[in-house]
């Protein structure tokens, strides 16, 4: 994998927590917010690991449950 790429992966993550998690805790019925959230920590938990970041990763999995 190029790490150029997985760079540019982790920016847009970063951004979409910026987005999605305000709106993910301000309503916490809403499921499409939820799983947006759940999604995006999923995502970046895989780019950490690909890393080999599994120290960062593994709290991000934990919450996932």
């Amino acid at each position: 994998a190029h790490s150029g790429r997985r760079e540019e992966a982790m920016a847009l993550i970063h951004r979409a927590r910026g987005l999605i998690d305000p709106l993910s805790a301000k309503d916490p019925a809403n499921r499409a917010w939820q799983k947006a959230s759940l999604v995006r920590r999923f995502k970046e938990a895989e780019l950490l690991q690909a890393d080999g970041n599994f120290d960062a990763a593994a709290p991000l999995l934990l919450r996932l449950a």
